[in-house]
């Protein structure tokens, strides 16, 4: 990728009940740090508003205790709270940034398996004409990867006949509806169990 961005946006993924993070998003986190010490933006938002039964903090806010734990200053990381899946990453870290009436430029970082079906999501909610590029950080553990590999061939059809129904030419606030409200739906807790565990 050329040139630097005004955040690199990490999407993340749900820890434990005690609060500890799985090696998928360890290496989402890792690969952000890596971006942002090289350079590449002087801002970093981490999306996601999940939270387990016991669990200290959002999946955000563990994650930017993480990112602060590998040398990165906190009023350098920006917390999304309120996306319960990547839609809502795409669509709640939009409204955040966007809020100051320009569009910056964005990096974002999520996992190999998980990139086919996040370049469509960001891209459809961010638009044209708005700066974006990708970074995947590996999922070390393959039988892991074959797992979400096969959820995401399903989830991404899924997905795009979702993004086919929301006409963008419909009201702004029509569509900020529909994918609020898409946005904030977790996943089915067995269907996490069974790609996961």
């Amino acid at each position: 990728m050329k040139g630097k961005f005004d955040y690199i946006v990490v999407l993340g993924f749900l820890t434990d009940s005690r609060s500890r993070l799985y090696n998928i998003l360890i290496t989402r986190l890792d690969k952000a740090a890596e971006l942002y010490h090289a350079g590449l933006a002087k801002k970093i938002v981490v999306t996601g508003g999940g939270r387990m039964k016991g669990a200290v903090g959002t999946e955000a806010e563990v994650m930017k205790r993480y990112l602060v734990s590998k040398g990165i200053k906190p009023g350098s990381i920006a917390t999304e709270q309120k996306a319960r899946n990547t839609i809502g990453n795409a669509f709640y870290t939009k409204l955040k940034i966007d809020a100051a009436g320009r569009q910056p430029s964005i990096l974002v970082v999520t996992s190999d398996f998980h990139m086919p079906r996040s370049r469509l999501i960001f891209r459809k909610i961010f638009g044209k004409g708005r700066r974006i590029a990708f970074a995947e950080s590996r999922v070390p553990d393959r039988k892991v990867f074959a797992k979400a590999v096969a959820y995401e061939r399903e989830s991404l059809k899924d997905t795009k006949k979702y993004l086919d129904g929301v006409s963008f030419r419909s009201s702004a606030r029509s569509v900020m509806e529909r994918l609020e409200e898409y946005g904030s739906r977790p996943m089915p807790e067995a269907m996490r169990k069974r790609m996961w565990y």
